[in-house]
């Protein structure tokens, strides 16, 4: 990646993330709430070519360990979201052009976001943090179930959207080709 290319991956993370903080952790979802932020870093993670994404994941890692409403050590999701961008670029190349397979990338970004959290999971219980118990998330199953289609369409919305920007962006000649 070139210096211009990292500095407004940069100021797009970090207004990202201003607008997670800002406003959305401001509203008070009745399953805790989601991240828009780690949505939009994975699906521009999924859109860039290998090195891309590993830079991408690296520096969306950093700004989102700079949140002070993040109670985890300093470095840990630098250290998951430069694995996820690794995984992903990896397994992307399969995969092909997401221009022609949108529902592609909304698989791959989910199971992107899965993955973030299990690592976060597995990296937080070896440094010895506490998490919240599998008995406590089972009691809320069934309301998350019920509510969890409504904030897929807005993810799959937000996806499309970030997309587009993506593409606006850079073009698609930056973007990678896989056949």
């Amino acid at each position: 990646m070139t210096f211009s290319r990292v500095s407004l991956t940069v100021s797009l993370f970090i207004g990202l993330f201003l607008i997670q903080e800002t406003i959305v952790n401001q509203v008070h979802f009745l399953i805790g709430g989601f991240s828009l932020y780690l949505a939009a870093a994975l699906a521009w993670i999924s859109m860039e070519n290998r090195n891309g994404a590993i830079v991408s994941g690296f520096i969306a890692g950093l700004v989102l360990d700079l949140s002070p409403t993040i109670d985890s050590p300093f470095g840990q999701w630098t250290l998951i979201l430069t694995i996820v961008g690794y995984i992903v670029s990896v397994n992307r190349e399969g995969m092909g052009d997401f221009d022609t397979r949108p529902l592609t990338m909304a698989f791959i970004i989910a199971g992107a976001a899965t993955l973030t959290l299990i690592l976060f999971l597995i990296a937080t219980s070896i440094l010895g943090e506490s998490n919240t118990t599998l008995t406590d998330m089972h009691h809320d199953e069934e309301f998350f179930l019920a509510k969890g289609r409504d904030h897929e369409r807005s993810y799959c919305t937000y996806i499309n959207c970030f997309t587009l920007t993506h593409t606006l962006m850079w073009g698609k000649k930056s973007r990678p080709t896989f056949s």
